[in-house]
């Protein structure tokens, strides 16, 4: 094994070793936290907006030199703005989203007063892991999913 096959393992453990470390804290901000507010899921949101709308043109020109033939305004266009409505999207019904849903309770039950109802509840950690071709869609879309229904990533 040369030098730089354990330059590279090494490389690889402490990120996967970073990555582990950051899941973890997320998993126990999520079980000492539990199910985040609706103001902290659009405060989420907003960020994501905010950190795609703030950073546009150094994002659209690491894509164009990543690719080396998508034009700025391309990536401008495909990555960054068709992420910012499914994002906004998700805001906006979030409120509606996070109601308890009531369902019919069948017959004795009913009788007897019992009632039911749906309560979606977050899962906890959620990762993403997204493809070379639209990077950075292919990361916020999700996320837009995932912080609206609570999860932390």
């Amino acid at each position: 094994m040369s030098v730089a096959e354990d330059t590279r393992g090494s490389d690889a453990d402490s990120a996967g070793g970073a990555i582990r470390e950051i899941v973890d804290r997320q998993k126990e901000a999520h079980i000492k936290e539990g199910a985040p507010s609706l103001e902290r899921r659009i405060d989420w949101i907003d960020r994501a907006i905010a950190l795609l709308v703030d950073n546009q043109k150094e994002l659209a020109e690491a894509m164009a030199a990543d690719f080396g033939h998508r034009s700025i305004e391309q990536s401008l266009l495909t990555d960054i703005m068709s992420s910012i409505g499914p994002l906004k999207h998700s805001k906006k019904h979030l409120k509606q989203w996070m109601k308890p849903e009531k369902r019919k309770v069948m017959f004795p039950l009913g009788l007897l007063g019992a009632k039911a109802r749906i309560e979606y509840q977050p899962k906890g950690v959620v990762g993403v892991i997204s493809p070379w071709n639209f990077p950075v869609n292919l990361t916020f879309v999700p996320l837009s999913g995932i912080f609206a229904a609570g999860n932390r990533t």
